[in-house]
């Protein structure tokens, strides 16, 4: 290829809002393989994938990314529980400023499985790697297949796998094989006692108070425990969840601790999912109601769900009956629930309705779904009913209206 093919590559005349379009297609698929032609590409593409690095893979290498990015009083307080973050070569992106979407979750396993690699290796001794800042001995450690993009000052490293395609990671496991591929030292000071959960906790809050530093306001954030909330200032927090629109709560872990922050801060949501929705008759009334002001203040919610209620029957019928009228979305997903939700009348406040999904083992019947079967909902496009027992009534509606009916 001639150095004049590459001065006028068509790609440098690409705006970034098309280039950008052109990933956003082929993110679902193994476009890891396609060839960044040029640094207008390479920025594109890495902008993207960092967005929500956790949606592509939960690799232990975004994780060694993360922890270069850490300042003096991070690294010194991750060296105080034990943990040393050995140099780093110098990065030509700051990736933690690309950041809009995080997956607490997500962040959880990447953790699990930088610490698989880094902690709990064949150790002789962190001394060696830090005396000794250019060693290579890191950067040639193997790659397990998946996806990932990282780039150095004067050098642009892609990974990427057939196997990659399906997004199938392989976990690491214990055999003699899995750990001849490890790195031969540990990242903990020699000495240190301790244990799994307290290491997991102090990389972890360091990387959020890395992230509150550098990452603008986030646009998705799915949230697995109410310590997150605890680290770094709350006045940050709030302005770092100002802009998201997509909120997934997803465990039962005392939504009471971080609901005021989530209310002071998430007021523009499109998009709340909420799984294991708690009992309400065992929360305090205070609580409660802060959790009702937070959903009544969600005026642009577009789209709702609630998965793996425990208290299907108690409590979705509180939340239809503040969430906006303008809602267009709603899923429903419980287990072993045979009778299903005793209530839904307030689903006749959305006429708005565009779909409408229900997942799990109960029974749709004529009196819980006579708010539907009695009323119109000319927008209504799709109904999906996934492992849901229908009663004679609600199909026949169903068979009538002008949507697509899926059941699986």
């Amino acid at each position: 290829m001639s150095s004049d093919y590459n001065t006028h590559s068509p790609a440098q005349y690409l705006i970034s809002e098309i280039l950008e379009n052109v990933f956003q297609n082929c993110k679902t698929n193994d476009w890891f393989r396609f060839l960044l032609v040029n640094r207008h590409w390479c920025s594109n593409a890495i902008r993207l994938i960092w967005q929500s690095p956790f949606f592509y893979s939960e690799d232990h290498r975004i994780i060694d990314v993360y922890l270069s990015f850490l300042n003096d009083e991070e690294r010194a307080e991750l060296k105080a529980k034990g943990v040393v973050v050995p140099p780093t070569p110098s990065t030509f992106f700051q990736y933690p400023a690309f950041l809009r979407g995080m997956d607490f979750k997500a962040l959880d396993a990447a953790i699990r499985d930088w610490m698989f690699f880094n902690v709990h290796p064949p150790i002789t001794t962190i001394n060696e790697v830090l005396e000794s800042p250019n060693d290579t001995t890191n950067n040639n450690m193997p790659i397990e297949p998946g996806p990932i993009l990282i780039t150095c000052k004067d050098s642009f490293a892609t990974s990427s796998s057939a196997a990659s395609s399906d997004r199938k990671k392989i976990k690491p496991d214990n055999t003699e094989n899995s750990k001849s591929n490890r790195p031969n030292y540990s990242y903990l000071v020699p000495g240190t006692t301790g244990d799994d959960f307290a290491w997991h906790r102090a990389v972890k809050s360091v990387l959020v108070k890395m992230f509150l530093r550098y990452s603008p306001p986030l646009s998705i954030i799915c949230v697995d425990e109410p310590e997150i909330f605890s680290i770094g200032d709350e006045e940050h927090f709030v302005h770092w969840i100002s802009q998201v629109r997509e909120l997934s709560l997803v465990a039962d872990f005392g939504w009471w601790e971080f609901i005021p922050v989530l209310s002071n801060g998430c007021k523009n949501l499109n998009t709340l999912m909420v799984s294991h929705l708690p009992n309400f008759k065992e929360k305090a009334p205070e609580s409660v109601s802060l959790f009702f002001d937070f959903l009544a203040k969600q005026e642009k919610l577009i789209r709702f769900e609630l998965k793996n209620s425990e208290s299907f029957h108690e409590g979705l019928e509180r939340v239809l009956e503040v969430l906006p009228v303008t809602l267009q979305h709603l899923v429903f997903q419980a287990d072993n629930k045979p009778d299903g939700p005793y209530s839904l009348d307030a689903l006749a406040r959305f006429r708005c309705l565009r779909s409408l999904e229900f997942w799990g083992e109960f029974t749709l019947t004529d009196t819980l779904t006579r708010p539907l079967t009695s009323n119109n909902f000319p927008n209504l496009q799709e109904i999906l009913i996934t492992g849901v027992k229908v009663c004679n009534r609600f199909q026949n509606w169903v068979d009538k209206v002008n949507a697509k009916a899926i059941s699986a």
